[in-house]
């Protein structure tokens, strides 16, 4: 039995090979995916978690002015949630502010001109500001700044750990739960802070947060089965920290030009459509409108076809119990529309051209095989994680047996269903967990002594 479970376990537990993220080509030759390349390069960067740094941050510039359509005519806001994971001394500061800074100049310049108009206004016919960046992202804290500007839109961007400390607090996390969970699809949101200044309306959002080793866990505890950590895009690349050669080339206007560009542009458009005097007792600049940006008769083909070919494996996920893989990938075309308008903005106003209503089918399956990528790659993140997969669901028994050496099977298997992996497996978690128990103990990884009582070998 030793040798037998020795075996069993050496086999859960094998290492998995060290694996950069590739990029579809088609990714790569994009605006964003250019600059990512030459990011990587100047950095020392991965070049895919550099790329999905510079594409969330795209994103709070283009959803200020865009948002993009289902098939069906339902409207959703342009902005992505994205974490990504690389150590100290990786420079994830200076990619953040690569990304942010055209966002940050052209939220500063627009609440300038606000600030200048309100000068020589009543306090009746004050203008609301735009939502800058958050840097408290308490829920409290971003309730209140919600309610004092121009619409439900907000960008949460950070290179701090803080970030996660305030966005996804350890004692309660319901309200920023809420707000992100209506803010990614963009749905109404009510604020319970009742009696107080606080932000009641169609919330909508980017969140960018490049930080240490371990936030991905955090996202996962704080989802908790919500649905919360479903809507965001996950980078955990291993670092180059030991192998970089600190060449000494740096990033020159040049090759941020086309970028800013297009970001700026974004942000002008917003300014002037919420500053023009014609526009100020319209409705706020919701999702609903804004431009609308669609995909071509082929490109929604495209997703449904899609849809199909992946019903069989979201039916096998079921069965697994790997609900947070399965929520994510049922999103697959939210997340690949999102991905798509984003693109689209900015690979038309880096050329100086206005945006065309409708995204070619060529960046729709670009933006497809994407979310495909960062589907694989996310099985992977919940696997070294522990929220998935049989080492996983292992280690969470081996764990608890060390923990408490007098449970049965049952009483075992009644307090693995609270546990991760179990816990995402709904009211499949207490046979899972039992499953799994009497397969260890038929393996020999575990045995049951005279008393009935689960130890390990």
């Amino acid at each position: 039995p030793q040798v037998r479970a020795e075996r069993a376990v050496l086999a859960l537990f094998r290492p998995a090979e060290e694996k950069f993220v590739s990029l579809p080509d088609a990714i790569r030759q994009t605006v964003v995916g250019k600059l990512a390349r030459r990011v990587a390069h100047c950095l020392e960067f991965p070049e895919a978690s550099a790329f999905l740094a510079l594409l969330g941050s795209a994103s709070a510039s283009v959803a200020t002015a865009h948002a993009v359509q289902y098939a069906s005519g339902t409207s959703i806001p342009a902005g992505l949630f994205v974490v990504i994971e690389q150590p100290p001394a990786t420079q994830k500061s200076r990619l953040l502010s690569i990304g942010m800074r055209p966002y940050d100049e052209g939220i500063r310049d627009h609440n300038r001109r606000v600030s200048a108009l309100n000068k020589d206004a009543s306090k009746a016919d004050q203008l609301p500001y735009a939502f800058w960046n958050a840097t408290d992202a308490t829920s409290a804290a971003l309730d209140e700044a919600l309610s004092n500007c121009d619409s439900g839109r907000f960008v949460i961007a950070s290179a701090e750990q803080s970030a996660f400390a305030s966005l996804f607090p350890s004692d309660s996390y319901a309200g920023n739960n809420e707000l992100l969970l209506k803010g990614y699809p963009g749905e109404y949101v009510s604020s319970l802070r009742k009696g107080r200044k606080a932000f009641h309306g169609v919330a909508s959002g980017a969140v960018v947060l490049v930080a240490q080793p371990g936030s991905a866990k955090r996202v996962f505890n704080a989802s908790n089965g919500s649905g919360l950590a479903e809507r965001f895009l996950y980078m955990a690349e291993p670092s180059l920290l030991g192998r970089r050669t600190h060449h000494g080339e740096f990033l020159t206007g040049h090759d941020t030009d086309a970028f800013r560009k297009a970001c700026a542009a974004c942000l002008a458009d917003y300014s002037a459509r919420t500053l023009d005097e014609a526009s100020v007792d319209s409705a706020a600049p919701d999702p609903e409108t804004l431009h609308q940006l669609k995909a071509s008769a082929d490109g929604y083909r495209m997703l449904l076809g899609q849809a199909k070919q992946m019903e069989p494996r979201l039916g096998l996920l079921e069965r697994r119990g790997d609900m947070v893989m399965l929520s994510w990938l049922g999103k697959l075309e939210q997340h690949a529309l999102k991905v798509a308008a984003v693109l689209h903005v900015i690979e038309c106003r880096a050329s100086g051209c206005s945006v065309p209503e409708i995204i070619p089918a060529s960046l729709i399956r670009a933006a497809i095989d994407f979310v495909l990528v960062m589907g694989d790659h996310l099985e992977q993140v919940l696997h070294d994680n522990g929220e998935s997969g049989d080492a996983a669901e292992v280690e969470a028994v081996i764990t608890l047996i060390s923990e408490d050496k007098h449970l049965g099977v049952r009483p075992a298997a009644l307090k693995l269903q609270r546990r991760a992996p179990f816990r995402a497996m709904g009211k499949n978690a207490y046979m899972a967990a039992r499953k799994r128990i009497e397969q260890m103990v038929e393996g020999g990884i575990l045995m049951l002594n005279d008393k009935g009582n689960l130890t390990a070998v």
